[in-house]
């Protein structure tokens, strides 16, 4: 079970972002929502484990896997989708992005591991203006920071109340935070919803609000 909830939530955030047009799916089915708990982290917890690596790339011409797992996972991709929303002053703004690579590690048939590399750059909201707003320094600064890295680390389950908590890091605009993700676990998938603090990351803009709301979920045939 922990191996495939850290295949599923790497997988769900590759996978998801050309599905963002069944995002109004999301209240039916995402069944919990929580605050990601935020601590900082030293470099030496950064490193991917020893192993075979996985690897899962999205870009603009569609999704592409290589590995041992392949064969295992399959995806339902009509119930499958990642949506981020950032709030401002009478409205908000949802978006996801095109181009991302994930890397997981296994280690004797279990995972170990693994690494989402999401570019910056390809950040794509419902407001292209947005769009080359959130890449400004006034956010992401992608030209400086062009890569934003997730690094699973650990999954916690709790068969009792069908849910779980990943832990991992988020390295955002050259900051690097500590993460507790709360991960529900669906009859043959996964979904998380929950909010970041944009202001733990060095990100403060007086029209918007400070939490960015992450939802996700995978569903496998």
């Amino acid at each position: 079970m922990k191996t495939l909830i850290i295949i599923l939530v790497l997988i769900a955030i590759v996978i998801g972002i050309y599905l963002m047009n069944i995002s109004n799916q999301q209240d039916a089915t995402i069944r919990s929502v929580s605050n990601a708990e935020i601590d900082s982290i030293s470099e030496e917890d950064l490193e991917l484990p020893e192993g075979e690596k996985i690897i899962l790339t999205k870009t603009s011409a569609g999704l592409t896997q290589a590995g041992a797992v392949n064969d295992s996972v399959q995806v339902d991709t009509d119930q499958t989708f990642i949506t981020f929303t950032g709030y401002k002053v009478g409205g908000e703004h949802t978006g996801s992005f095109d181009t991302m690579r994930a890397e997981l590690v296994v280690d004797n048939g279990s995972i170990k591991g693994g690494l989402l590399t999401i570019d910056a750059t390809s950040v794509k909201t419902d407001t292209a203006a947005v769009d080359t707003h959130l890449q400004s320094d006034d956010f992401f600064d992608a030209e400086n920071y062009p890569d934003i890295t997730f690094l699973a680390q650990d999954i916690i389950i709790n068969d009792a109340e069908q849910n779980a908590l990943l832990k991992g890091s988020l390295t955002l605009k050259g900051v690097t935070k500590q993460l507790s993700v709360p991960v529900t676990l669906l009859a043959n998938g996964i979904a998380v919803d929950f909010t970041v603090s944009m202001k733990e990351f060095g990100i403060e803009y007086k029209a918007t609000k400070d939490e960015v709301r992450v939802q996700a979920q995978i569903v496998l045939k």
